[in-house]
């Protein structure tokens, strides 16, 4: 343990413009460490605890869902070691919702899978093949194929997508304060109806501020694991979308150009290159659409006048 820590808090992450800042939805480009300080302690005698402090940055990006993060259960459930490092790999790869993913098969095998170099392609297919069985037994994968490249075969995979029912019950979570692996979790375990009960009732409390929870996504993760019963509280309405007013006040031709500006800023990334703008990048544009469309509609009597 000790020799890894020292090792992590020797690593510096570098995000050519990728690093996504929730509350100023932009990217830009950081360095930072994972580690701004670790204790162990042990020995004879009575010591503190030992502690491992993550650096602000990443904390906050954990917490904000901007870094994927894996479900271990799940890997764990996989039985091939092949099949747990493709689940890996493909994991990173489908983050925002892509709904599919295509590499050429050499690439795959030697330069992420760590396949014997000296493989040939039905030997890697074979290796492959089986862990793509266990992936799409345990409902990752929708389905696989191999396709002709120009100078190496192509496997294309299709991700098992979420119902949008569900999709919007993890992004009600997500939207207050509940990390992005905790919501799937909970609302995997305890069913859209449920999750959807309790945001209802917390935004009703939080609305009339009758909500004193220093760490409010807590108390709603909280509030679904325990179901607690709001059977007392008096569910608002919230249907007012201050969206809907701003597009007003800075019209629909704005609007849509804002849109398209957030679209084409995530498109640009490097990890979105070849690809279309799947749900997932429609959501998180939206979502940045949705924020400087408030903005510019505040700044607006300021900019007129």
């Amino acid at each position: 343990v000790r020799s890894s820590l020292l090792r992590l808090n020797g690593v510096q992450i570098t995000a050519d413009k990728a690093f996504y800042d929730k509350s100023s939805n932009r990217y830009s480009t950081k360095a930072f460490h994972i580690l701004d300080a670790f204790e162990i302690n042990g020995g004879q005698g009575l010591r503190e605890e030992s502690y491992v402090r993550f650096s602000t940055e990443l904390f906050s990006s954990i917490q904000s869902g901007a870094i994927n993060t894996l479900d271990f259960g799940a890997y764990l459930a996989l039985n091939g070691s092949v099949a747990r490092r493709l689940y890996r790999y493909l994991d990173k790869n489908r983050y925002d919702g892509k709904e599919a993913y295509r590499i050429g098969i050499k690439k795959l095998a030697f330069e992420r899978l760590g396949m014997p170099r000296h493989y040939y392609p039905s030997q890697i297919k074979r290796n492959l093949d089986k862990a793509h069985e266990e992936l799409v037994d345990s409902g990752f994968l929708k389905k696989w194929a191999y396709q002709k490249g120009r100078e190496d075969e192509n496997v294309a995979y299709t991700f098992a997508g979420a119902s949008k029912e569900t999709s919007d019950s993890v992004e009600a979570l997500i939207s207050r304060g509940v990390t992005a692996t905790t919501a799937r979790r909970l609302v995997s375990k305890h069913g859209c109806e449920l999750v959807n009960r309790q945001v209802q009732a917390f935004d009703s409390l939080q609305a009339s501020g009758k909500l004193n929870a220093k760490n409010p996504g807590g108390w709603l993760k909280q509030a679904i694991e325990k179901k607690f019963d709001f059977s007392g509280v008096e569910i608002r309405s919230t249907k007012s979308d201050p969206v809907d007013k701003a597009v007003k006040v800075i019209g629909q031709k704005r609007s849509d150009e804002i849109l398209a500006e957030a679209t084409d800023e995530i498109m640009s990334l490097p990890e979105n290159e070849g690809f279309e703008a799947g749900p997932g990048i429609r959501k998180k544009a939206k979502q940045i659409w949705q924020e400087r469309v408030i903005e510019e509609a505040a700044a607006a009597p300021s900019r007129s006048g």
